[in-house]
């Protein structure tokens, strides 16, 4: 199995990946290749891998490229023209084509919900955000996974790379890592850096969402690939790139290629600017009066799910797309709109606005009337924990998540409501009447909701 090295190609458009030709996998994951017409074959070994079944063994893992605008050479498959970065090449060594588990032995699916393929997410480096999904395949697994909700911070004993303390078994690896510091490279499971890990109950099947958002610039500056899969038992500060059954192996391997800005806010381009194969499509000019300048979307909680532990530990997870070109400059920096953690022991950590998403008001039917908290009028954005903008459409247009980690029972126990809007300029505090949330205010964006039942 081809690990430590094994990375993805995310120089450019003309990605080598497996689309370039055809791969299959028996059943001790040794891989054939047939490239397409034009293509060639780049072999790689990797010696730390020579282990049974393979011992004695050099099982090369071939990648298809196209000679005529890649070179091949010390593992590496990079551009012709590749740039350098600290003198090494700004790509990533090849990798083998993965297959997923049999149905009969994958226990988890992961669904990496953000960034998307082609978004440019970061500020400088950093303030990028990986949001997933993880929810059991059948009701037979699903008693056997001892998940737990988790808020961390960098001030926590348990964050640090390495093992997820909510979910023992998740790796998370980005081809771009820093060999620096805790940090050891492309190799380093990132899992333990996740901030919110929550639960919940989707139908019949428990779900669980955990994010993070980077604090430091230390996964360089342009194209990048993220995987994400699970193994039984508890995984180790590094791991391999390309899992099997031999790594414990009992997930799909999620993957996703986006690009990591080093612009100093983030502003839409003017003209369009798409990388990892996305499609550019334009938005329309801003004439429909009936159309919002935004749309939302409540990702997490889905309507009908039972979430969290006692009333907490579960995640409300939020997205905002513009609607036309125009609406970017309601959402600009300029007007207080910025990606960032906020910290639960930060004075801006509390009900209210939110410091980062100045515009955003969620509510819920049934929140408390106790100190802070002013019954169900109350605005819980400020209490967001991840707040993360990034230009999607090949970089024209500003899109928004926003996420919060609930780590009190603040809406009590039973069948609630939540609602989530976007009004132009800072939003209240608490609203004037919560059976009517539009009361006396612009809204730029039709009001969500969604019916949950808190455990």
């Amino acid at each position: 199995m081809f690990s430590g090295i094994a990375f993805a190609l995310l120089c450019s458009l003309a990605v080598a990946s497996p689309k370039y030709g055809t791969s299959s996998n028996d059943a001790m994951g040794s891989a054939s290749y047939s490239c397409g017409a034009g293509l060639m074959v780049c072999e790689v070994i990797d010696p730390t891998r020579l282990q049974a079944p393979w011992a004695g063994s050099t099982n090369p893992y071939p990648q298809c490229y196209n000679p005529n605008l890649y070179t091949c050479s010390s593992n590496f498959l990079c551009p012709i023209d590749a740039p350098k970065i600290a003198g090494q090449y700004a790509c990533g060594p090849i990798s083998k084509a993965v297959s997923s588990p049999s149905p009969s032995t994958q226990q988890i699916n992961i669904t990496i919900n953000a960034p998307g393929t082609g978004d440019i997410d970061g500020v400088m480096g950093l303030n990028f955000i990986i949001d997933a999904t993880l929810q059991a395949t059948s009701a037979a697994y699903d008693t056997d996974i001892p998940f737990k909700p988790l808020y961390q911070d960098s001030n926590s004993s348990t964050f640090g790379p390495g093992k997820n303390a909510a979910f023992p078994g998740l790796v998370v690896l980005q081809n771009t890592t820093v060999n620096k510091g805790v940090l050891v490279g492309p190799n380093t499971n990132l899992a333990g850096l996740f901030q919110l890990n929550g639960v919940a109950k989707s139908g019949d099947l428990s779900q669980y969402n955990t994010i993070w958002i980077a604090g430091a610039a230390a996964f360089g500056i342009g194209p990048s690939e993220i995987t994400m899969y699970y193994v039984n038992g508890t995984a180790g500060k590094t791991m391999p790139v390309n899992p099997g059954a031999s790594d414990g192996l009992i997930s799909n391997v999620a993957t996703v290629a986006f690009t990591i800005s080093n612009r100093t806010a983030v502003v839409p381009s003017k003209m369009p600017q798409c990388v990892n194969g996305e499609t550019y499509t334009p938005l329309p000019a801003m004439t429909d009066p009936n159309t919002p300048p935004y749309s939302i979307e409540i990702i997490h909680p889905r309507h009908g799910d039972v979430v969290g532990v006692n009333g907490s530990g579960w995640i409300i997870d939020l997205q905002l797309d513009a609607n036309s070109e125009q609406a970017n400059a309601l959402i600009t920096p300029q007007v207080g709109y910025k990606s960032g953690f906020v910290n639960q022991s930060s004075p801006d950590f509390k009900p209210g606005p939110d410091s980062l998403l100045p515009g955003l008001v969620v509510l819920m039917s049934t929140t408390v009337d106790m100190g802070a908290f002013k019954g169900p009028g109350t605005n819980l954005a400020g209490l967001f924990q991840i707040n993360n903008l990034r230009t999607v459409d090949c970089n024209t247009t500003i899109e928004i998540w926003a996420e919060w980690l609930v780590g009190k029972p603040i809406a009590g126990h039973g069948a609630s409501r939540i609602f989530a809007f976007l009004v132009n300029g800072t939003a209240p505090a608490v609203v004037q009447d919560p059976s009517n949330p539009a009361k006396g205010l612009d809204l730029i964006s039709r009001i969500a909701s969604v019916d949950i039942v808190l455990s």
